[in-house]
């Protein structure tokens, strides 16, 4: 059985339901959703491999300077009473690094009009949930910080040397992440 990784070329199709909308017109409205990924170009900003971290998960840029004075405890608490959160950033990616696997594209055809979404796919490989992979849409509350092949030795990429294929080197990544 041939296991599909999420950085392979995939498409598959489906109907969402769209729950809302019986209780606000009462009719009930269903639609047909098409889910593909998008192959590596030369020329896209995201790559298949690009090693990326998440914000501190809350908004503002220009927090102020002094941040790097606080123990980490307090900066949380500082962070938590002046700044409002940002949704787009879940509690356990908080400053974390994590590796792109892939991006989608979403194509949604709800008969007056098409809808198409784009976003990533991505897989934590530090913090508590490392090797927990989710789909981020175009929010992308990350920066990129390496691509592949990569620069910067990391520790968590210890033993897992980056061969002449991004695909080879990920697939030796889940492998040893799975362990």
């Amino acid at each position: 059985m041939e296991i599909n990784e999420p950085w392979n070329y995939t498409t598959y199709k489906t109907r969402h339901f769209a729950y809302g909308l019986r209780r606000r017109t009462g009719r009930t409205c269903d639609y047909p959703v098409k889910f593909e990924t998008l192959k590596n170009y030369s020329r896209s900003s995201w790559k298949l491999g690009d090693i990326v971290k998440f914000s501190n998960g809350y908004y503002g840029d220009s927090i102020d300077w002094q941040l790097w004075f606080y123990k980490q405890k307090e900066l949380e608490k500082y962070l938590e009473e002046n700044f409002y959160p940002n949704r787009a950033v879940p509690v356990y990616a908080r400053n974390q690094i994590a590796i792109l696997l892939a991006r989608y594209k979403l194509i949604k055809d709800k008969g007056y009009r098409t809808f198409t979404d784009y976003g990533s796919i991505i897989m934590m490989l530090t913090g508590d949930k490392v090797g927990h992979i989710r789909r981020y849409y175009t929010s992308m509350p990350f920066d990129c910080i390496d691509t592949y092949p990569y620069n910067i030795e990391y520790d968590f990429l210890q033993g897992v040397e980056p061969g002449k294929d991004v695909k080879v080197f990920l697939k030796k990544l889940v492998e040893k992440i799975s362990k």
